[in-house]
């Protein structure tokens, strides 16, 4: 497993993968770069903990088979409404949340 954090300016998303394993990454003090941002996650018998800021709107877009992914932040105003980010991907035996 691994434990990040990311402070960036101008996040436009990436990519994770958990196998086996877990992430948990922190963007609380990252900023959403303008337009529609793309997170990609792959979760095979693993899982992805996310931990967003509450007033970023979120879209998920998640395929889970025999697994899952949930929203538990606590639901600000959107106050960012020209910054989304997709977070999309396959939840295979494994999942995720967003905190």
């Amino acid at each position: 497993g691994s434990k990040k954090q990311m402070a960036s300016k101008n996040f436009q998303g990436g990519r994770i993968t958990s196998i086996f394993g877990g992430s948990e990454i922190d963007l609380t003090q990252a900023q959403l770069a303008n337009g529609t941002n793309y997170l990609e996650l792959t979760c095979i018998f693993g899982g992805v903990s996310l931990v967003i800021p509450s007033d970023w709107e979120i879209k998920v877009e998640m395929n889970n088979i025999m697994g899952g992914f949930g929203d538990k932040r606590r639901i600000s105003p959107i106050t960012q409404a020209d910054k989304i980010l997709v977070i999309r991907g396959v939840a295979i035996f494994g999942g995720g949340e967003l905190k």
